[in-house]
Order: structure tokens, then sequence, then C-alpha cells
């Protein structure tokens, strides 16, 4: 039996949330939906437990992959003009191969911008869209108190946006959407556009999902023509 939800909202790993119903649909039986029996909602239980792995592991594997390519992008630059204009921005990570149509990057807009067919790869994680853009900012350091303080300026992550056909993998992972934005200060990332998430045969969809990485959750939000949907397989089932 596949376990299927919806709602106008979901917090993930804290049970429903808003004024619909969950029901249990039965693909062995005719005659449309049911409301859920004791059995069904251990099932749902079971399977929601899935759904937090799912969301936290897709947001960790997204978000490297966007530090990644953010590293890569600022040693290319800094090898091919000898200064790095993002020098907060790199690191040493394993190899990733990056493509697109054109690049460019300003030091007075603090922005690097990859455009049109942006494909990046590492290992086993594939990236895609159609434009991708590092914001930095600059901010005062700051000392402590009673300190000469630095009147030089120093640069931040500021935030990363990817899209146009969003698509990333890794493994049996996928998540998909029309745009993607990773907020340093926040520590969170938003799928926006028709996002889904799916592991396996496991599907999760709504209007917006929001990952919190440091309280390692995610909230799915539906709304209009969009509702909050679920398709989850509990352990020890198959999908027919």
């Amino acid at each position: 039996m596949a376990v299927h939800a919806g709602s106008t909202a979901s917090r993930c790993g804290w049970g429903h949330q808003g004024s619909d119903h969950f029901y249990a649909k039965n693909t062995g039986q005719r005659g449309g939906s049911k409301p859920w029996g004791p059995e069904e909602m251990i099932h749902f239980a079971e399977a929601w437990k899935k759904r937090v792995k799912l969301g936290t592991s897709l947001a960790m594997f997204l978000l490297a992959m966007l530090l990644v390519m953010v590293s890569a992008v600022a040693a290319q630059q800094a090898q091919k003009q000898g200064v790095n204009p993002f020098p907060m921005m790199t690191g040493k990570d394993k190899p990733i191969n990056i493509s697109s149509d054109k690049l460019e990057a300003s030091q007075k807009e603090g922005t690097i911008v990859f455009e049109g067919h942006v494909v990046a790869q590492q290992e086993d994680l594939t990236m895609t869209g159609r434009k991708l853009v590092v914001y930095a900012v600059k901010e005062k350091p700051k000392g402590p108190k009673g300190a000469e303080q630095n009147p030089g300026m120093i640069e931040h992550l500021d935030r990363i946006e990817l899209s146009g056909d969003v698509r990333v993998t890794q493994g049996d992972k996928l998540a998909t959407c029309e745009k993607a934005v990773y907020y340093r200060q926040e520590q969170k990332i938003i799928l926006s556009g028709n996002p889904q998430v799916s592991q396996g045969k496991d599907v999760l969809n709504g209007r917006l999902i929001t990952l919190y990485l440091l309280e390692e959750r995610s909230v799915v939000e539906g709304g209009g023509q969009n509702p909050v949907k679920a398709t989850l397989y509990p352990e020890g089932k198959k999908a027919n």
C-alpha cells in the first residue's frame, strides 16, 4: 500500500498542520479514498520519518554542491586574473567539472555569474540549470572593544541563486524546481517553482520547500493550485 498525503502546509517531523485531513489510498481497492485506520497511521508515521531523512539529505548535498561551485569559480578567477575577487570563497575541495556558455565575475558588483546550460558535477553529484549567480557582501571586520578598528572591508558570501529548470541528482535522490536559493546568514535553502524532492519511489512536492540546515528540518508549503502532496512507501512495502 502506498501512502498519499495532501495539505495546504506540512512540517516534516512535526506532523500535519492545517485544516485538511490525511487520507490513505489503498491501491488494491476501487471507490476512492477512505479515512485512515490505526494500521495506516503507523505506516504513515514510519514513512514520514523517511521524509525527514530525505529532506535533510537533499539539503546537505544541495548545499555542498553550491559551495563547491563557488570555490571552483573563485579559484578559476584567481588563476586567470592573478587576483581572487572573492578570497573568502576559496578552499580545497574534491575535483569538480563545471561548464556553461558564459562566465562573468564582477568585483564591483560582488557577483559571479554562470549563464547558459550550467552543468556541475562532482563524483556522483550532478547539478544543472540555466543560470547560477553568487552574491557577496562587504562588511567591516569586527574587533574586540577598545582595539583599533580596521578601516578595510572583507567580503562574505551572501547568497547563491540557481534558476531555470534546476535539477540536482545523487544516486537515487532527485530535487527539481525552477529556482533554488541558499541564504548564508539564515542557513536555509528555499526551493520554489513546482519544487519536488524524491528518493527512489518516494515523492514529496508543494508550492514552496524550505530547508533549515542548522535545525535539520524542512517545511513544505502548499496553496492554490499546488497543495502539499506526498507519495510514501513505508519500509518493507513495494510499489506495484
